[in-house]
Parts: C-alpha cells; structure tokens; sequence
C-alpha cells in the first residue's frame, strides 16, 4: 500500500462477484496445471529414451518414466515452483493480473486502489498456499494409501481437494459486501472490475483477533465520515449597542 495515498472505496456491485472469481480461480488453476505438465513434458523429452517414451501407457511404462526422472525430480519441482511463484507474486504486480483476471475482467487492488505491493503479494500467497495444502492433504493422502486405485479415481480425489480449497477460500465472498475471500481478508486486497472507479475516500477500521496468543489483524474499509465539527468554538456576537449607550 502506499503511504501518500489515502485509502478509497468503490461501489459493493464494482467488487467481483464470487462466481466470477471461482471462475477466475478455475482459469488460474488450468494454466497452473499446464505449466506442471509442461515442465513435465520438456524433461521427459530430454531424460527419458526414446524407445520408452514410444511405449503404450501401462503401469510398466509410467515406472521407467520414474526410473530415468527420478535424477532430476528435485530440478522438476525447483524449476514448477520457481514459475509458478512468478506468476502468482510478481505478475500480479501488474495492472491486468493474470489470466483468469484479464480474461473475467478484474483486477486486484489494494486499500489505495493500486496494484498490492509485493510484501503483500507474498502474504496473500502464503495464505492461498495454507489454504491448498489444507485442502489437498486429505486427497494426497487417500491417493498416497489407497491401494489398486486407478488412475481416474486418483483424479476424482484430487479434484474433489480443489473444490475442498475453492469452497474454504471462497465461502465468504457471498456474504460479504466487498466481496473479499479468506486471502483477501488477511493480506488487506480487494478484486474489483477492470474499469472500476473510487466513488471516494474510505476510512479503514482495523479488526484483531487471536490465533492461540498470536494476535492477527485485517482491514476493512467503511465510506469516510465527514469531520466532526460541532466540538469547535461556535464565533463570539459582537455586543448590540443600546440606546443608553453614550
């Protein structure tokens, strides 16, 4: 947030509704998947031989694929996690946002009404990241211990932990008037339109509450009031001269 700027309001309908979000949220995830698989992909093409990558899948294929990737699992997931940290810290830097923004037409905005900084970029991804891996530990897990299950049921689970994820970050946009989800609420950003306008100041009221002895804090924004003047000195009557007054 920057400092010289004082913080603005914008209408409750210019606030991104929540299935635009959801949608917004499917389309980020889409193009999360697709750069993991593509990762993927690309050390396939160079680690694994030809002759296996030519074999019909099977259970006996996918366990040379692992054989000749199990060197560089460390570089496949360095290198995913490096992409995808850029594009959901430092491309949401800017105006447009990411994909599923510019393509639901929506932009993320701080408390000025200007793009977050990266301080609280870093906080809101670390709150989706929580927010994910509480979601998709249960399905990791059944995947994880679950024996003879295929390939579609190990699917199934794993979308069922994302809709988990959707639904705990989500919930609070439809109640909400500014439609903010968990990782908005506690990073301090709000989704609006991408035309969206201020429709003035806002004053910011600051709630705290407790994570055990943690105390957390998030913002919400209220129309500014206008100052309170009734506690000034109302001017002094100059004195009405009488007619016995020489």
């Amino acid at each position: 947030m920057q400092a010289d700027a004082p913080p603005v309001i914008f209408s409750n309908d210019d606030y991104a509704s929540c299935p635009r979000r959801v949608a917004s949220c499917v389309v980020d995830l889409v193009v999360l998947a697709l750069i993991f698989s593509g990762t993927q992909l690309w050390f396939a093409y160079k680690y694994v031989p030809h002759d296996v990558r030519a074999m019909a899948p099977s259970p006996a294929r996918q366990k040379l694929f692992d054989k000749h990737l199990a060197p560089v699992a460390g570089q496949i997931s360095l290198l995913s996690l490096g992409v995808v940290t850029i594009y959901i810290i430092p491309f949401r830097q800017l105006r447009g946002g990411g994909i599923g923004y510019r393509l639901l037409g929506m932009r993320l905005v701080d408390a000025t009404g200007n793009p977050p900084s990266l301080g609280t970029l870093i906080k809101r991804a670390v709150i989706i990241a929580i927010l994910m891996f509480i979601g998709l530990m249960p399905a990791g897990m059944i995947t994880a211990l679950a024996k003879g299950i295929g390939p579609t049921a190990k699917s199934v689970v794993m979308f069922a932990g994302v809709v988990l994820f959707m639904f705990m970050a989500y919930r609070p946009c439809r109640t909400q008037a500014r439609r903010q989800s968990v990782q908005d609420r506690w990073s301090g950003t709000w989704i609006i339109r991408k035309h969206a306008r201020s429709i003035g100041r806002a004053d910011m009221k600051f709630h705290t509450v407790f994570l055990g002895t943690w105390p957390i804090r998030h913002i919400e924004l209220e129309p500014a009031t206008p100052p309170d003047m009734s506690h000034e000195a109302a001017p002094m009557a100059r004195p009405i001269a009488s007619a016995d007054t020489p």
